[in-house]
């Protein structure tokens, strides 16, 4: 018997890329467990396409991430939902068949986001 959630995932991440179509793993600090980042192609408008960051064990300590996939090659936008239009927004660079990754510390402004 088959059992439906209706919350996140809290499993592996299972990535489906390949050719044009590569992954992002966007790595925060533990303060950001729950926040939702979004995602975009400029010039494209924000959309409302995000993922949750979330903890993944490891086989040392946890790591906290959000994970997008699949994502056409090229250039991407990330910011936290709900953010300040003046909000920083993190730049990423998606491959054809990888998983690119930054760190959200990197650039990322965690106080830079509107009340929800």
């Amino acid at each position: 018997m088959a059992q439906e959630t209706n919350g996140p995932s809290e499993g592996p991440v299972v990535l489906d890329i390949g050719g044009s179509m590569g992954a992002a793993v966007v790595l925060t600090p533990p303060e950001l467990e729950g926040s939702e980042i979004e995602i975009r192609r400029p010039p494209a408008a924000w959309d409302g396409t995000h993922v949750a960051v979330r903890k993944r064990p490891t086989p040392g300590p946890p790591i906290y991430a959000a994970v997008f996939a699949p994502l056409h090659h090229g250039a991407h936008q990330l910011r936290l939902r709900g953010a300040r239009p003046d909000a920083t927004v993190l730049h990423i660079d998606v491959a054809g068949g990888e998983v690119s990754e930054t760190t959200w510390s990197d650039q990322g402004d965690i106080s830079g986001r509107y009340p929800l």
